[in-house]
């Protein structure tokens, strides 16, 4: 469980929890009616959003590379020190999130007071961001079914726990592209098929609707590994077992009361007689030493 392959999909998993930090941007423009808002207040509030939207994204691509080198070229990557591909995939990620952070901000400052919708998207060139997703999701395809055909001509050369890690980044794989396919389908085909215009609360919705289903889509990796992969099925039972074990401790210490499982050692009575007969004896020899 500390191979870089699984340190990358946590990785990936942190940085879909702060990109669903989003909702609540969308929930609370749902809730007061303020359907739009200006674009510097738009970026400053979804900062941490955008950055890791792009900080995550780019790790399913590594990640398939990742599996791409470890099935067709083990021994190679064996000798590899898996920290030093850790730190150079870390630090793109950081990059590219920077970078469409940054240009965000820049351009939010130049048009501070214009009204938009509030929704995760850079404002950079979209074809160029269009491309980029396209070329990493085709270039993790490409991955995938490689490593799915050499696993399938040389089944016997692969352990179980390879081809069950395989099945899980495969399946997150297509939710991914299920959610990307479906929230960037609805975008561009609904509003001009039903003739939607852009800017109105029905376009505000499908544009919300489009963006959560890609975020559900995102945040099914803990149960996609906990049904399709034995090793991580197993890992995770552990650690629930820690959680609840701490979970009752702090309720324990929240409410003052001791768990109704509690053991409480009571030493053994002594019968009042004899300690008081013991007492008396004691103090007649240290009496009579005195004299």
């Amino acid at each position: 469980m500390n191979s870089l392959c699984n340190k990358l999909i946590a990785c990936y998993s942190i940085g879909s929890i702060f990109q669903q930090l989003n909702f609540f941007v969308t929930f609370v423009t749902v809730i007061t009616g303020n359907n739009f808002i200006s674009y510097k207040t738009c970026v400053l509030i979804q900062l941490l959003p955008i950055f890791f939207s792009f900080f995550s994204f780019p790790l399913t691509f590594f990640i398939a590379v990742e599996r791409f080198l470890a099935i067709f070229f083990p021994i190679w990557y064996k000798k590899r020190n898996g920290n030093y591909f850790l730190i150079f995939i870390l630090f793109c990620c950081f990059v590219l999130g920077s970078y469409v952070t940054s240009v965000d901000i820049i351009t939010s400052f130049g048009n501070p007071n214009t009204l938009i919708i509030c929704a995760i998207g850079p404002k950079i060139d979209a074809s160029l961001v269009n491309y980029l997703i396209l070329g990493m999701n085709f270039g993790s395809i490409c991955a995938y079914l490689a490593v799915w055909i050499r696993i399938k001509f040389a089944a016997g050369n692969f352990t179980d726990y390879q081809t069950h890690l395989l099945k899980c980044l495969f399946v997150l794989l297509l939710l991914e592209l299920f959610g990307w396919t479906f929230s960037v389908g609805l975008r561009v085909l609904i509003g001009p098929l039903f003739g939607i215009v852009s800017g109105t609360f029905l376009n505000f919705l499908i544009i919300n609707l489009a963006t959560n289903i890609a975020y559900i889509a995102n945040a099914l990796n803990l149960p996609v590994l906990y049904t399709f992969s034995k090793e991580h099925r197993t890992a995770l039972n552990k650690q629930w077992v820690k959680i609840k074990a701490i979970f009752r401790l702090s309720t324990v210490h929240a409410t003052g009361q001791q768990p109704t499982n509690a053991v409480f050692v009571v030493p053994n009575a002594i019968p009042r007689q004899q300690t008081s007969s013991q007492s008396l004896k004691t103090h007649g020899r240290v009496y009579s030493k005195a004299m």
